[in-house]
């Protein structure tokens, strides 16, 4: 629809022109036509303006001649078109060397060829291409904002702007979480194909610096813009790119991958409107999910305290917002690591703090959704509680320790890494449910940009209504746990928690270093002063539960080699091994040694 000066000159009076310099320019677009009555003209031209001239203003100023096409390429002109025959017999060779050297091209007409027959039928061109575009912008803006009107939703909108510019489009929210796409088939952006499969931009990607800086600088203009490939991170084609804008805040991202070149111009005015109307859905979808959330947070908050009623009557709450409370559900709880401590060293106000929070809830509620769609969710102070369907689960046995019945698979313990000390608890066999979903929520939050780490603690399952304020207060015991030993970044699944659940119950944890330090200061001090490997040996030992021959093979040591270090503990504790309270002692005081360690 642009009309370039190589084609401006097959019509009218420019058919007669001939071009003097700056072929090179010949097609740079015309956007209008103005002429040169004075010096000062150029200052008033815009990017892509045609100058017509006489040269009258400037047959007396040689510095003018000397410098017109310089000062012409600095705004951007399209090109000169001269008539110098009355006021400029001679075109200076410096005007003709400056049009060459900047691509701007220099014109020169006869004499009786007027302006009007010049500027005519450029102008026509121009106005009807602008009409053109003004019915056609309209007509977007109206299917979008139809699709808007009828709730068709994301999918829809981004699906329509994806077959209109007949490229891949993808939206993300301002944590860049994919929230719908439109595929080409045939695509190959290797980004594109990473985003779709992990539902999101990858980690990566998002804290690259020339990213950030992009992103920034899109969002500051508030309008599309064509932004190159970033090949060293994936991104191996230009796109287009549009904030999300609902005033001053960001919503999201909207991009076109591979748009065809000729599409361009429809393709920044389509991605335009339709983010616009994205806009307006993601602020009712937001406002809608909020009163839902509201809702659904009073439920949830009713099911923690106990506070539900009776069984019928929770029940049919949960079907009148259309949610499926029979099925098995397990609690979550997200807490925030040593959240006073980060307010105060980051001086934080409470409006700072709120908005942290909620941010907070956002991440934790967009990981969710991804892996269960259905859910119910409420924010507690610091903290955010999940409750997740388990369709098909079936309730475990807590009372017998929490232990699953073993199968083939390889043995994980489903206790905190830096937990796993030299006498880990029962293993669980397999990955516990909720363990997943409660470390991509870690993940998340350890890799966005609020600058806080979270624990999540996953409850056990819960068959009926009665069995979530339990599971609620387990999964918050397990957390003070971490919390009173200086943990952070746990997941933590209390059926996997073993004789730690007896600990987790124990509010007093200087009463519980110092029963470790009873027990195993004098073994721990033999050690040291001797360079002896005892406390490694009692803690192998009691992890084989007295089985003298496996201790010895994991210990690399002669049986009779076990035998005497197995006596020297036995003098050093003042303990006897054989002894079941005093095997109880030493395992209870490693399991809190192992607590208390660093992280």
């Amino acid at each position: 629809m642009a009309l370039t000066v190589r084609e401006a000159m097959g019509l009218g009076g420019l058919r007669r022109g001939e071009v003097l310099a700056g072929s090179s320019g010949l097609d740079r677009t015309i956007t209008w036509v103005k002429v040169l009555e004075s010096p000062d003209t150029i200052s008033w031209l815009a990017e892509g303006e045609l100058l017509l001239t006489v040269a009258f203003a400037i047959k007396d100023d040689r510095e003018a001649q000397r410098d017109l096409m310089r000062n012409l390429a600095a705004v951007g002109s399209s090109g000169l078109v001269i008539k110098p025959e009355r006021y400029l017999p001679e075109i200076p060779a410096e005007m003709i060397g400056q049009a060459d050297e900047y691509g701007i091209p220099l014109i020169r007409i006869p004499q009786e060829v007027s302006y009007l027959e010049i500027m005519a039928p450029i102008l026509e061109r121009i106005i009807n291409a602008q009409n053109i575009q003004l019915r056609r912008s309209i007509e977007i803006h109206r299917q979008f904002t139809h699709l808007a009107l009828d709730g068709q939703g994301l999918d829809a909108i981004v699906r329509t702007l994806g077959e209109l510019v007949e490229s891949s489009v993808s939206l993300e929210d301002a944590s860049f979480h994919l929230l719908a796409s439109h595929n080409v088939p045939g695509v190959t952006d290797p980004h594109r194909q990473q985003t779709l499969k992990e539902q999101g931009t990858p980690l990566n990607v998002q804290r690259a610096s020339a990213i950030k800086t992009m992103l920034e600088e899109v969002v500051q203009g508030r309008s599309p813009r064509m932004v190159p490939a970033f090949p060293e991170h994936g991104l191996t084609a230009p796109r287009i790119i549009t904030p999300v804008l609902a005033g001053p805040e960001c919503l999201g991202y909207l991009s076109i991958i591979d748009h065809p070149q000729h599409h361009e111009d429809l393709a920044l005015m389509a991605i335009e409107h339709a983010a616009t109307v994205l806009a307006l859905e993601m602020i009712k979808q937001r406002e809608v999910a909020e009163a839902e959330d509201r809702v659904r947070g009073e439920l949830v908050d009713d099911l923690l305290n106990g506070t539900y009623g009776d069984e019928a009557n929770v029940q049919r709450r949960a079907r009148h917002l259309h949610y499926d409370l029979s099925v098995p559900h397990l609690v979550l709880v997200v807490d925030v690591d040593h959240f006073g401590r980060f307010i105060r060293e980051h001086q934080y106000d409470e409006g700072r703090v709120i908005i942290l929070k909620q941010k907070l809830l956002q991440l934790v509620v967009g990981v969710t959704r991804r892996q269960y769609p259905r859910h119910l969710v409420a924010a507690h102070s610091d903290s955010v509680i999940v409750l997740v369907p388990q369709e098909g689960a079936v309730a475990r046995n807590v009372s017998n320790a929490g232990m699953a019945r073993p199968t083939s698979q390889t043995q994980v313990s489903h206790v905190p890494r830096d937990l796993r000390g030299a006498t880990p608890p029962p293993p669980a066999w397999g990955d516990a449910p909720g363990d997943a979903l409660a470390q991509q929520i870690r993940e998340t939050v350890a890799g966005s940009e609020l600058g806080l780490t979270v624990s999540v603690a996953v409850g056990r399952l819960c068959q009926k209504p009665e069995d979530f304020r339990p599971a609620f207060l387990e999964a918050q015991r397990a957390l003070d746990l971490m919390v009173r030993f200086g943990k952070r970044e746990q997941v933590i699944n209390y059926d996997r928690l073993g004789v730690y659940r007896l600990l987790a119950q124990v509010e007093d944890r200087a009463g519980l270093e110092a029963f470790a330090g009873r027990v195993l200061g004098p073994l721990s001090a033999y050690d040291k002063a001797r360079g002896t490997p005892l406390l490694k040996t009692l803690e192998v030992y009691l992890q084989r539960h007295g089985n003298l021959r496996q201790s010895a093979r994991d210990l690399h040591i002669h049986l009779n080699t076990l035998h005497y270090r197995l006596r020297r503990i036995g003098e050093v504790t003042g303990m006897d091994l054989k002894d079941a309270d005093a095997r109880l002692d030493l395992l209870l005081a490693l399991r809190v040694r192992a607590l208390a360690e660093t992280t």
